[in-house]
């Protein structure tokens, strides 16, 4: 049975004819092809003795199949037709990262920007000056907290990391008055016009931490007024264009965000975000009530993707922002380990979630009952009889716009910690996952959107993930609280893998001026979860650690200047790729962004940097740190390209050259 491949060969596409055996296993290292009913499966190895009769058979690339379907015309149970897509040996570098180390990046919780022009929250019209800004200081990029989709029906929910659904982008990111540009705007002009939505604004930028339900109500107002003036100006001369490229992105993008327009517009018929508690009928998106209602409701659904238009739109906008000021990378997303149970995703796909356990992590020293996030696992072999389609639209969605993508909690990609819903996390097991085919979509979908990608690989790590995850040209996450000597001190920076990204602290831990004064320790006691004798061991043990990190400081040669400087100072002095500038720490924030264990209220996920964005530029340490990481830039510059001899882990990095996969 001859089959055509395409494959990434010397530099583009070919067509090539591959004589492939009926039957049999898979190939090791390819993901298995799904048939029909009553085809077989089929793949194989390519060969000189495979080809067909006069083709010369070129040396391909690892391959991995995606579903396959019966041959047309041809009995099932002979041939088979299907794609094998070329496999990206590792993950794209880009040029800032392949030469000694030097990139830096600044890390953002978006919702915390603020600005004259927004509404209470950071959005992508903030994110896209603040890369402006990021650039022209040097910076190679932004880390961007993850911008998922929550659903409107949750006007009370903050954290980026339970989303409804993260083929979609967040519409409370979206910046209404620059949406408002873009086309012509009357019911919308005569609104934001009048004293009370005035004030309402103004409400909204005066508070110190962002309120979620404000926000929610009031842009919700704005987007419903902008899509009237949409539709009703679409022959304008002002809107014809936009209402061209709002059609032509709906072309492409409706089959991937059907589920979540669907169901932001199921919420609002129902009046519930919690797809659990919808009528029986609609228990996922190809039902026939589901159908009825979506050919019942079209302006309904038409409205959330038109919110999710000029999201896109924004998002993308930011990316290029930065990028022509200087920050090359630009925007580096973030994707969250999972969705809640409640949401559009599960409920797109009811037989990839197991809705009877929950995501977790075991008893660690940092966590002693141990965790249970809410979200539910994918089942693993689920996703290998999709095809691992359901990941790779995943990473495509969320590295479209952006030019590196972190994913949190990385080893996902090997096992999870499986919680019985309603159990203790010390009840839990690790349930594995294909990794060596779940590298090979992340490394073909880096090299098609030419996307760096960082592991978040703090806890419990299995020995030898790491290095397999050098090998796949994933960058380390590295944290300075947790980088120390036999001592306990903190290590010497030129020590560090050099694929790696090194930061001082993250959104789940104390910024630097907290760690210092013990302000979570503080709060914990505040709320109950330590007594007063526990308290007083931990800030012993902090004024410890203190000593320990000021030791392993001093030995590094970095004395001088306050803590924030030092450890600054330390993150630019290693020999990471790429270090990491944490906002909070530039703005002196001592409360950090969220404190684990504590429920999604006020302050977590709430907080407001104590500056606008106009005034960030006007921070001493932001003057400070910018000239720390332009001599960190200058000395690689002056460096001939690295090539360390592998001495440590991520020493050999990988050759990202070539075109990206098809």
């Amino acid at each position: 049975a001859a089959e055509r491949v395409e494959a990434c060969l010397d530099g583009g596409l070919q067509r090539v004819r591959w004589r492939v055996p009926i039957g049999g296993p898979l190939p090791v290292g390819t993901v298995g092809a799904r048939l029909r009913p009553g085809a077989q499966r089929s793949a194989g190895r390519a060969s000189a003795d495979d080809a067909a009769p006069g083709v010369a058979l070129p040396a391909l690339p690892a391959l991995h199949a995606v579903p396959a379907r019966p041959a047309r015309g041809a009995p099932p149970a002979r041939r088979a037709e299907g794609r094998l897509v070329a496999r990206a040996p590792h993950c794209w570098l880009p040029p800032e990262l392949r030469r000694a180390e030097g990139a830096w990046s600044l890390s953002v919780q978006l919702y915390g920007l603020h600005s004259a022009r927004s509404w209470g929250i950071g959005d992508f019209d903030d994110l896209a000056a603040l890369g402006a800004l990021a650039g022209r200081i040097g910076a190679a990029g932004v880390l961007v907290s993850p911008v998922h989709a929550p659903s409107l029906g949750w006007p009370d929910r903050g954290s980026p990391y339970s989303p409804s659904s993260r083929l979609a982008l967040n519409p409370m990111f979206v910046s209404v008055p620059r949406a408002a540009q873009g086309f012509a705007t009357p019911l919308f002009d005569t609104w934001v016009a009048r004293p009370e939505t005035r004030a309402a604004i103004d409400a909204l930028r005066a508070g110190l931490s962002v309120d979620w339900p404000a926000v929610n109500a009031l842009k919700r107002q704005g987007l419903e007024r902008l899509w009237v003036d949409f539709r009703a100006t679409r022959d304008t001369a002002l809107t014809r264009e936009a209402a061209r490229e709002f059609d032509a992105w709906l072309g492409e993008a409706r089959t991937r965000l059907r589920a979540h327009m669907l169901f932001e517009a199921l919420a609002e018929h129902h009046g519930a975000a919690d797809r659990r508690a919808w009528p029986a009928g609609f228990e996922h998106p190809d039902t026939d009530a589901v159908r009825a209602f979506e050919r019942a409701h079209p302006e309904r659904v038409a409205f959330h993707a038109f919110v999710q238009w000029l999201a896109e739109r924004q998002w993308r906008a930011a990316g290029e922002a930065a990028r022509e000021a200087g920050a090359t990378i630009g925007p580096i997303a973030d994707l969250a380990v999972g969705a809640d149970p409640a949401g559009a995703d599960a409920w797109s796909r009811p037989g990839l979630v197991d809705e009877a356990n929950e995501i977790g992590a075991p008893p660690d020293p940092l966590g002693p009952d141990g965790q249970a996030w809410g979200l539910p696992p994918w089942r693993p072999e689920a996703l290998v009889e999709a095809g691992f389609e359901p990941f790779a639209q995943l990473l495509r969605a969320t590295m479209a716009g952006a030019g590196g993508l972190r994913i949190d909690h990385v080893m996902a990609l090997e096992r999870l910690f499986w919680v019985p819903r309603g159990r203790r996390p010390a009840d839990g097991a690790y349930v594995g996952y294909p990794l060596e085919a779940m590298l090979d979509v992340v490394a073909t979908e880096s090299m098609r959107h030419r996307a760096m990608v960082i592991g978040e690989d703090l806890g419990t790590v299995r020995p030898g993930l790491r290095e397999r995850l050098a090998r796949a040209g994933i960058l380390s996450y590295k944290v300075a609280w947790f980088e120390r000597d036999a001592q306990g001190r903190l290590v010497d920076p030129r020590m560090l893998p050099p694929l790696a990204a090194v930061c001082a602290s993250t959104h789940d831990l104390p910024t630097i001026d907290g760690w210092a004064c013990g302000r979570e320790i503080d709060e914990r006691e505040s709320l109950g979860l330590l007594d007063a004798d526990a308290s007083a061991r931990q800030r012993d043990e902090r004024r410890e650690d203190l000593e320990r990190i000021e030791a392993g400081l001093a030995a590094a040669g970095i004395v001088g200047g306050d803590l924030v400087e030092r450890l600054h100072r330390w993150l630019a002095a290693s020999t990471a790729r790429l270090a990491i500038v944490q906002l909070e720490d530039v703005a002196g924030l001592v409360r950090q962004p969220n404190l684990p264990g504590t429920p999604d209220v006020p302050p977590n996920w709430r907080q407001k940097l104590p500056v606008p964005l106009e005034g960030l530029a006007a921070l001493p340490r932001w003057t400070a740190l910018a000239s720390i990481f332009a001599a960190r830039s200058a000395a690689a510059h002056r460096s001939p390209t690295a090539d360390p001899g592998a001495r440590r882990v991520g020493d050999a990095l990988p050759d990202p050259g070539g075109p990206p996969a098809p």
